[in-house]
């Protein structure tokens, strides 16, 4: 099964295309399939309030929050 997720287009910290998905909890085995063509990084396994959602490969910027639930 893979998530259509509302990516945003650009990091608003340096503009770059490059975002990915943050995923929170325990990883599994096809985590990439599911939300491809989404990059997505590991967040750990513990989600607080604040939690950001996505995170910028080029910066490292993380923004978001994790609690907003992907379109399906």
């Amino acid at each position: 099964m893979t998530r259509k997720l509302d990516v945003p287009a650009a990091c608003p910290a340096c503009g770059a295309p490059a975002v990915a998905f943050i995923a929170y909890g325990e990883p599994v085995h096809d985590i990439e399939a599911r939300f491809a063509p989404t990059p997505v990084v590991l967040g750990g396994c513990c989600i607080w309030a604040e939690a950001p959602r996505w995170h910028c490969l080029a910066c490292d910027h993380a923004w978001g929050r994790a609690f907003e639930r992907p379109a399906v």
